[in-house]
């Protein structure tokens, strides 16, 4: 059975890419340096930096070697997931100490000595939250943690103590017989890519200040657009004239920088190995050529990534079974080369897919007739988006070494149909992505339903609150006004609202450990029992998986805990979703439509009550409350700036996109008995 996990490799004997050699150079670095030192590890998220570093983890820390270390490995995201970034930042901290002082032999009173004044310094950072135990050196005892301010003036002289101690407390294990490694630690830090880049500079940051001691070594999987994204706020934009500023910060956090070599990889024994095992020729005789030139593929679209590589396989292995239950359109070997050149188009460059759709007849007259328009359009399409501008030529190369496996239109839009099965562009969930500086000047109508929930609500102090879907912040800022001494968390699934919120929270003079807004998608919420009260104003409508999306919010509460949640009831805006689907008849745009309808969870109130029932929430209260739209002036607009973005998505360019809105407009504006029926589910219930 083919392994369709994303998980990366952990030995020499699993490496098909050949990325082993690189592995034994820097591990060999590491043998000959003479820590401290640092050592990042640089590419895109899942290129295989994680994989490189298990490898280097299996040669430097192999105690059958001369030179070996003892290796820690911390993976950032998993402690942010479910702490807010102090928290996170403490726990990182923790567990580094106690996965060095397990390792330790020495029961001598010295050693333990040096122990308690570890333990003494880390407690000035580490204040006011309960329940955080530490084991050190198999002594357990409650640490109570409060804000880590590493970076104030008044903390600087506890900041060296306590870079002593553990400079101490490692020199103690490593020089004094004590049955580890006397050459020191190699620390692997994994996922900084995945967390935010302003938290990961100052992640970076307290490993320098607190661990660049002697006898520690340092790994970083971290990408240098996440440091240069990070260090916006210092130094502004990137850009030719600060490029040395931010080269200089990396120069003086990174010793050895270290680029992941995707466009050396040598994919072709990795593609013939993953293709034979989902069987995907048919057990036909396949030549080393032709792989070779598939592996030119998998390097034009995907750059090589290995992940990227894991999609492209697990598609091709769902195209294969559907083609064979229904369709029976890969009866060749060279269709099935077709199918595998357009599902790595549709992986690396899902704009590019989405364009081929919408304009098979001109894809066809180039493949059929030699006719450059569909060359000649793409270029102008996406002129302004850098990314295909940057790789363009590959792309143009992509599509000629194609010409020799497309025979005919019908065949052509075939496979583009089958290959379509696994296109994330076909999910219109999946792009809606609101405009942070869009929606802050034109969400009045979300504002006033989120103060209508507020002020239904008795908010105590002390209280530990969560937002899902926070926007531009405004509302959670309102909800921080209303009681002394309570520490909101805040999340929205688009990036740009979140810039908004931290503009819109400065203007407020609010800090980040009151009100922290971060990026997530709500299906990722994994907290456990956290939070008093659990709020969230016009969002929850948009997620499909309803009951699972309920039973994280009923599993992050506290006992006793509740929420209070604005959300669209049955048929909210069916005037205006009318309008929409008059203005995609207008402009012939029904071909993007066929059997689709806006991505929207809209119960009645008996629907909503049924679920939480079934969840297992109780003191059930739930306002259904109708209107039609009166009290809302800008409802067209709001309209247009959040539930229109799902229709759009659909669009296969910008111009389409353009005269959808338009036409939406004209319709809306026009339309004197304009239907602007509104319902609204105001949901109050306890764990």
């Amino acid at each position: 059975m083919f392994d369709l996990r994303d998980i990366p490799i952990d030995s020499k004997d699993k490496d098909l890419l050949e990325t082993n050699q690189y592995a034994d150079a820097i591990s060999e670095f590491i043998r000959s340096s003479n820590p401290p030192l640092t050592i990042s590890i640089q590419g895109e998220w899942g290129c295989g930096k994680t994989s490189l570093m298990k490898m280097i983890e299996s040669n430097v820390c192999d105690k059958n070697k001369d030179i070996n270390y003892e290796g820690i490995w911390i993976n950032t995201w998993e402690f942010f997931i479910k702490n807010d970034s102090v928290n996170a930042y403490e726990q990182i901290i923790l567990q580094i100490l106690r996965e060095v002082t397990r390792r330790n032999k020495n029961d001598s009173q010295s050693f333990k000595e040096d122990i308690v004044d570890l333990k003494e310094n880390l407690s000035k950072y580490l204040k006011n939250i309960a329940n955080i135990s530490m084991d050190i050196a198999g002594v357990s005892d409650e640490t109570k943690q409060g804000a880590i301010d590493i970076f104030s003036d008044i903390n600087i002289t506890s900041i060296s103590r306590l870079r002593k101690s553990i400079e101490k407390t490692i020199s103690k294990m490593i020089t004094q017989k004590n049955d580890i490694s006397n050459n020191g630690f190699v620390f692997f830090i994994d996922d900084l890519d995945r967390i935010d880049p302003e938290k990961a500079i100052e992640l970076l940051e307290i490993f320098k200040n607190l661990f660049d001691i002697d006898y520690c070594v340092f790994i970083l999987a971290i990408d240098y657009d996440v440091i240069i994204r990070g260090l916006h706020k210092k130094y502004g934009e990137y850009n030719k004239n600060n490029e040395r500023a931010f080269r200089a910060y990396f120069d003086k956090l990174i010793q050895l920088p270290f680029s992941m070599p995707t466009k050396n990889y040598d994919s072709s024994n990795l593609l013939m190995e993953s293709l034979e095992k989902i069987k995907y020729f048919n057990n036909q005789d396949i030549d080393n050529n032709t792989y070779r030139l598939m592996s030119k593929f998998i390097k034009l679209t995907i750059q090589n990534n290995p992940r990227s590589f894991k999609r492209v396989v697990n598609s091709l292995l769902l195209s294969d079974i559907i083609d064979k239950m229904n369709k029976k359109v890969l009866l060749n070997v060279d269709r099935r080369i077709l199918n595998f050149i357009f599902v790595s188009i549709q992986i690396g460059y899902p704009k590019i897919y989405g364009f081929m759709n919408s304009n098979v007849d001109l894809l066809s007259k180039y493949y059929l007739e030699g006719n450059n328009e569909f060359i000649d359009k793409l270029s102008t399409e996406f002129s302004e988006d850098m990314h295909i501008t940057k790789n363009i030529d590959d792309i143009i190369n992509v599509f000629d070494l194609a010409k020799n496996v497309v025979y005919d239109n019908k065949e052509l839009e075939a496979i583009l149909e089958l290959s379509s099965t696994t296109n994330i562009c076909e999910d219109a969930s999946s792009e809606i992505l609101f405009s942070g500086k869009d929606y802050d000047s034109s969400s009045q109508t979300q504002y006033k339903q989120g103060n209508r929930l507020l002020n239904s609500i008795a908010i105590r102090p002390d209280t530990r609150i969560l937002d899902i879907g926070c926007g531009n912040g405004k509302t959670t800022l309102e909800l921080f006004k209303r009681a002394n001494n309570i520490k909101i968390d805040a999340f929205d699934y688009s990036h740009s609202q979140i810039e908004v919120a931290n503009l819109n929270r400065g203007k407020e003079d609010i800090s980040g450990k009151e009100v922290n807004f971060y990026q997530m998608d709500a299906l990722d919420l994994v907290s456990k029992s956290e939070y008093d009260l659990i709020f969230s104003n016009a969002v929850l409508h948009w997620i499909l998986d309803s009951k699972t999306m309920y039973t994280k919010i009923f599993n992050a509460l506290k006992d006793d805990g509740s929420i209070a949640i604005h959300q669209g009831g049955k048929d909210s805006y069916i005037g205006l979703h009318d309008i929409v689907w008059e203005a995609i008849s207008n402009l012939n745009y029904d071909k993007y439509f066929k059997n689709w309808k806006c991505p929207l969870f809209y119960p009645s109130k008996s629907e909503m009550e049924k679920l939480l029932q079934e969840i297992g929430f109780k003191n059930i209260n739930i306002k259904s409350e109708e209107s039609y739209g009166s009290e809302y002036s800008d409802l067209i607009d709001n309209f247009a700036n959040a539930t229109l973005l799902s229709y759009l998505n659909k669009c296969s360019n910008k111009l389409e996109k353009v005269k959808l809105e338009d036409e939406y407009r004209r319709l809306a504006n026009q339309d004197e008995n304009l239907n602007l029926y509104s319902h609204r589910l105001y949901i109050y219930a306890d764990k």
